[in-house]
């Protein structure tokens, strides 16, 4: 990490605000990507106790909840196990 702050002050103002923004549409795509992948079953989210009582979890469970009522259980059966069966 402190390379990568090194290497970024170290160049010109536009070239920096260049690579800047690439890593942020990089991080942008991550997120998109694991979204799709959590919904195709390829990966699955595993949460703890702690975590399920939290509000980014209830917030999950709230958007799976209108994914459902408005396309039925068209995702992976996993993806419904994380966020609905439980707490449903």
């Amino acid at each position: 990490m402190a390379f990568a702050i090194i290497f970024l002050i170290s160049m010109s103002k536009e070239t920096a605000e260049s690579w800047l923004f690439a890593i942020l549409v990089l991080f942008a795509l991550s997120g998109f990507f694991m979204a799709i992948f959590e919904r195709l079953g390829i990966v699955k989210m595993v949460y703890t106790e702690k975590e399920k009582n939290g509000w980014m979890f209830g917030i999950q469970t709230y958007v799976a909840k209108q994914e459902m009522n408005l396309w039925g259980r068209a995702f992976s059966k996993k993806y419904y196990e994380t966020y609905l069966d439980e707490r449903s």
